[in-house]
């Protein structure tokens, strides 16, 4: 629980991590290739993270962290892995997703509803910030898509919609391009 990691607040979503087939499903029949960079905002204890490391061949991964205690998590189980990574570096970044600077390299984004409201809103500004700041191709994956408008009011499109199992929105990963 949030309150129980000393991060709780409005509009932060409780930890629970990704299915195990949701990144594989956002980015299937994409083309990653050793320039692109990766984020996963809410990584948590770093499932996402370890799967784009093991599975891609991204120049950088990063999982994006509020908890302390979580990032400690996730950065043990990158250690424990890092041998067998086709990506060429990995880190965990302990921020608030709204106020954090997305780099200008970054190609890739996933976001497993880790924040919701005004946080999801200041988020996403931040990403335009860097589109902005370096016009480019940017994919995002969004589980669970609940503030898809948010997006597509922003200039994303979707391109993609994959529905797991049961067809719930909840088991749903939607991809969306910003071509700036």
């Amino acid at each position: 629980m949030l309150e129980d990691l000393g991060v709780a607040a409005p509009d932060r979503v409780q930890y629970q991590p990704s299915g195990n087939t949701w990144l594989w499903r956002a980015l299937r029949g994409m083309s990653v290739s050793s320039e692109d960079v990766f984020v996963d905002y809410g990584a948590g204890k770093g499932r996402v993270v370890l799967q784009a490391a093991l599975r891609y061949p991204f120049r950088r991964v990063v999982g994006v962290e509020i908890s302390e205690e979580l990032a400690q998590i996730a950065r043990s189980n990158v250690q424990s892995l890092s041998n067998r990574f086709r990506a060429a570096e990995v880190e965990i970044i302990v921020a608030d997703a709204s106020e954090w600077p997305l780099p200008d390299d970054v190609t890739y984004v996933y976001m497993y509803r880790p924040v919701k409201g005004q946080v999801f809103e200041q988020t996403i500004e931040r990403i335009e910030e860097s589109l902005r700041r370096k016009p480019r191709k940017l994919t995002l994956a969004y589980a669970y898509p609940e503030q898809e408008q948010v997006l597509l009011a922003k200039g994303f499109r979707r391109i993609r919609e994959s529905r797991g199992f049961q067809s719930l929105p909840h088991y749903t990963v939607s991809v969306y391009v910003h071509d700036s």
